[in-house]
């Protein structure tokens, strides 16, 4: 065998990051009103993605949010809604539920059942084709750049329980409707009663763990966002630009100076887009008629880039898209105004 490359430890250091956020509970134990009350404490800007028919706006009343309605729980839709989010410069993304990625029309079980037919019911190899997408929906989560806070439904059993010498028969969650091991994947994960207690099944977040909190509010999201701002700024990840090719001087001529690189790439790196430059990218992609996808390739093709979502920018990249739309806003307004 040849010599591989040494693996070099460094020290470890923490690192300011964005929450992943797991509750679980029965139907009624108040999950969607504990994320969105969560959500709200967390960030200035929330967006809900709702596989729950509306469940969510039923509280528009008490919290500020925008919507996006699912009828199909296709994992694709998952990942393209949380980048979609992301685009549009949302603080705080709410899923509820992201059960029906698993177990819903178009989800993960369903999308092995209709696999397994052209495997002539060999739903093992049918995972093949499924699996990846599912672990493209949970990259997604993990490499955004919003809080998330993910809601999951509940099996449903009974337990008898005695109380004064009483028999009662009490409704209580089992096991959350997705993947299994999938906490493994949250910062911090509560599991939901009907009376509205959140029980600590997991956290990393060593002021939450192991506690049972009433009705949880502002202490929860203060303890959260404590430990996810305690650390060093977060190194801007993304991928770089494309290099821009220089044509070779002629023969027998002297070669030109090497270009100096431009000032955005020695002052700025990718990622570093600000939520102020996705909003008005947004809005001046929709005055064009430009979905997300349709945005991302005019960004590349002003840019010279390969992004595959505008949030890889960095700050000036973001200034040059967003100065050639508003260019090109003002000319498709001029020719409908002559």
């Amino acid at each position: 065998m040849g010599m591989s490359a040494p693996f070099v430890f460094e020290d470890a250091k923490k690192s300011q990051a964005k929450g992943r956020i797991g509750i679980t509970g029965p139907a009624g134990a108040g999950k969607t009103f504990t994320a969105l009350l969560l959500a709200s404490l967390m960030g200035k800007k929330i967006a809900v993605i709702d596989s729950e028919h509306g469940s969510a706006s039923k509280y528009a009343d008490k919290f500020k949010f925008k919507t996006l309605q699912l009828t199909s729980f296709h994992p694709n839709n998952y990942v393209q809604a949380i980048r979609a989010a992301e685009a549009q410069g949302f603080d705080v993304l709410v899923i509820d539920s992201a059960s029906h990625e698993w177990n819903g029309k178009d989800g993960c079980l369903e999308l092995v059942d209709q696999a397994s037919k052209k495997y002539k019911g060999n739903s093992y190899v049918a995972w093949a084709d499924v699996t990846p997408m599912h672990t493209e929906f949970i990259e997604a989560i993990h490499q955004s750049n919003m809080h998330i806070i993910a809601t999951f439904r509940s099996k449903m059993d009974y337990i008898q329980t005695e109380s004064g010498g009483r028999k009662e028969v009490k409704k209580v969650g089992m096991a959350a409707i997705t993947r299994e091991g999938a906490e493994y994947e949250f910062d911090v994960v509560g599991e939901m009663d009907l009376d509205h207690n959140m029980v600590i099944t997991k956290s990393r977040c060593e002021a939450l763990a192991d506690r049972v909190i009433a009705k949880p509010s502002k202490d929860v999201a203060d303890a959260i966002m404590a430990w996810l701002s305690d650390g060093e700024e977060p190194a801007p990840v993304g991928k770089p630009a494309a290099p821009t090719p220089q044509p070779s001087a002629p023969s027998g001529s002297a070669p030109k100076p090497s270009t100096p690189a431009p000032a955005a790439a020695q002052t700025t790196a990718s990622g570093t887009i600000t939520n102020d430059q996705r909003r008005a990218m947004w809005d001046l992609a929709q005055n064009l008629q430009l979905d997300l996808n349709g945005l991302a390739k005019e960004a590349n093709t002003i840019l010279g880039t390969s992004y595959s979502s505008p949030a890889e920018m960095t700050t000036d990249e973001a200034n040059r898209v967003i100065l050639e739309l508003e260019r090109r806003q003002a000319n498709a307004q001029q020719q409908a105004a002559s």
